[in-house]
């Protein structure tokens, strides 16, 4: 049974790895500002804007209100989710903050 279990668990983790279509969420606050940040992949989704998966972020407000956004390819986002076609390379996601 334990070969089994083993088998079982590494099918399952090499199924994982492949799917690539997840998101995760990072609460931010500040002041009187509370939002999240999501980063995911999606085989439905691009790695440009799309307007069925992704949320702009307006530009910073003037110093020194708090501010969080994600930067992917120059532009703000408090949603980003990338393709998840397969292609498992690194994907670098910048956060920038003001306070």
């Amino acid at each position: 049974m334990t070969k089994f279990k083993t088998i079982f668990f590494l099918f399952s983790f090499f199924q994982f790895l492949q799917s690539q279509d997840f998101s995760i969420s990072f609460n931010v606050s500040g002041g009187s500002s509370d939002y999240d940040l999501t980063v995911g992949f999606s085989p439905d989704a691009t790695d440009e804007y799309d307007s069925e998966f992704d949320y702009f972020a307006p530009p910073a407000p003037p110093p020194p209100s708090f501010d969080a956004a994600l930067v992917w390819n120059g532009d703000r986002y408090y949603t980003q989710i990338l393709a998840g076609d397969g292609d498992i390379t690194p994907h670098e996601f910048n956060i920038q903050l003001q306070y």
